[in-house]
């Protein structure tokens, strides 16, 4: 019980110190937070060997995830950050931070198809002119 109990403390640290560096302003900080973190998740979903073994509560897990959403939201990574928050929104619907989390995601996804589809319309203008303009002079010349 003490191993378990002092594992389960060395555990918070760890998902602690993740956190921590995803609230940096420092994009290498915010990598790193998430490889932490992930390494956690993926560790405690490996099959029972030993003892020892990484035992992730339903709640550090949702708590992994709302901080993976919000370092990849950090990084502009949005398609990511959707994943894990839908994961933490599938069991905690009412979660505040993930719901806001969420509209940001949502207004920033929107926000770049917008621009995307500028950038294509202004490419396609930009071509037909260029077309248009070496039609007009071959056929100028001839």
């Amino acid at each position: 019980v003490k191993l378990m109990e002092e594992q389960q403390r060395r555990l918070n640290r760890t998902i602690i110190s993740g956190c921590d560096l995803i609230k940096s302003n420092e994009k290498d900080n915010v990598h790193k937070g998430i490889v932490i973190l992930e390494g956690i998740i993926v560790a405690a979903e490996q099959p029972l060997k030993s003892a020892d073994q990484l035992i992730l509560t339903e709640s550090q897990k949702q708590f992994c995830f709302y901080y993976l959403a919000l370092a990849n939201y950090q990084l502009r990574q949005y398609i990511t950050s959707r994943k894990y928050i839908s994961l933490v929104l599938t069991k905690h619907p009412d979660h505040q931070a993930a719901v806001k989390l969420k509209q940001l995601l949502d207004q920033e996804i929107q926000k770049d198809s917008f621009i995307a589809t500028g950038l294509i319309a202004f490419t396609v203008s930009a071509l037909v002119a260029i077309g248009a303009l070496a039609f007009y002079q071959a056929k100028r010349k001839a």
